[in-house]
């Protein structure tokens, strides 16, 4: 089940009163949007704000789906003990072979995926061209679930280009984790031209 809310923190009140009522309004709308995967057009300290909201989204996502994932494993434990006998744990009827044998095969079988998802070199590729190092294996997890074609990198690898050069892509902190770019399909982001005098937000202009 995908998340259906996001947090927001009291110390954030702060922030969002110096924006005005109005500024204020655009950077709430502008994280509802971030939500549906798209890219917010805001500046200047608008941005800034909605940059750092935004990040901690992501961080909570990330702790909610692991949340997720370990009670789906702790679900399955549970559902594998029922399916034995009440007393001394064996199988109700030791003479059926066939549960046993399609378990084998399919841990064999998963095995078999996770070594060639290891070994991805278009999950490679793209882990180097990504500005941000961190959480890797879920990454790869991600990647391998979207079965992704040359051409799909290709795409991939073009919009990460664009989006190194957004004003909130210039510290790490405010960068997606990979997996949450993955998850969330983020290279389909429409992303605004970006002016030339705009490109680094750290240069000679006023950083707010």
């Amino acid at each position: 089940m995908d998340q259906t809310y996001f947090k927001m923190f009291v110390d954030y009140e702060k922030h969002l009163k110096l924006l005005g009522a109005e500024g204020c309004g655009r950077v709430v709308f502008a994280l509802f949007d971030y939500e549906h995967g798209i890219q917010p057009k805001l500046e200047g300290a608008e941005l800034m704000c909605f940059s750092f909201i935004a990040s901690q989204i992501d961080r909570d996502r990330e702790s909610y789906q692991k949340r997720c994932q370990k009670n789906r494993e702790n679900v399955q434990k549970r559902w594998e003990s029922k399916n034995t006998s009440v007393y001394d744990c064996i199988s109700e009827n030791t003479k059926n072979t066939k549960d046993t044998k399609t378990k084998t095969k399919t841990k064999t079988k998963d095995k078999d995926n996770i070594d060639i998802a290891q070994h991805d070199p278009f999950f490679e590729k793209f882990w180097e061209a990504y500005p941000k190092h961190m959480g890797k294996e879920k990454a790869r997890k991600a990647f391998a679930g979207l079965r992704v074609s040359e051409s799909l990198l290709s795409e991939m690898l073009a919009a990460l280009e664009v989006q190194k050069k957004l004003p909130q892509w210039q510290d790490k902190q405010f960068i997606p984790y990979p997996a949450s770019w993955l998850n969330q399909r983020r290279w389909k982001d429409e992303v605004e031209e970006i002016p030339p005098e705009r490109e680094d937000w750290r240069g000679g202009g006023p950083r707010l």
